[in-house]
């Protein structure tokens, strides 16, 4: 291996050290989220109901004028599993997406975070 390549699988684990960290963080956070895991708002009264009824990619179904990607792709994907895990893919996506955005933020600050 080259040394360019070399930086490069040091920068990927350091990156999935990051994630895996932010995800970490946001767990102890909202442990209780993982621990006893609910449907909330729209997510059963709308977003599941229409899913379990039309059964399929429901990606560009609007809601109040807006489309729902995000919880509307969560949704379809917990469509394949039984209805009791479908409140914990939910929060665990939730928490998945948190620690994204967390890992974004920190990966573009880190030119300004000394060694």
């Amino acid at each position: 291996m080259n040394p360019r390549s070399d930086d490069r699988i040091d920068l990927r684990r350091y990156d999935l050290g990051l994630f895996l960290l932010a995800f970490a963080l946001v767990c102890l956070k909202s442990n209780d989220a993982l621990a006893h895991p609910q449907l909330w708002a729209e997510d059963a009264v709308l977003f599941l109901k229409d899913q379990l009824e039309q059964r399929g990619l429901l990606l560009f179904s609007p809601y109040a004028g807006y489309l729902h990607a995000a919880p509307r792709l969560v949704t379809w994907f917990a469509s394949f599993v039984s209805a009791a895990y479908t409140p914990l893919i939910y929060n665990a996506s939730a928490i998945a997406i948190a620690a994204g955005s967390i890992f974004i933020c920190a990966k573009n600050l880190r030119p300004l975070i000394p060694p």
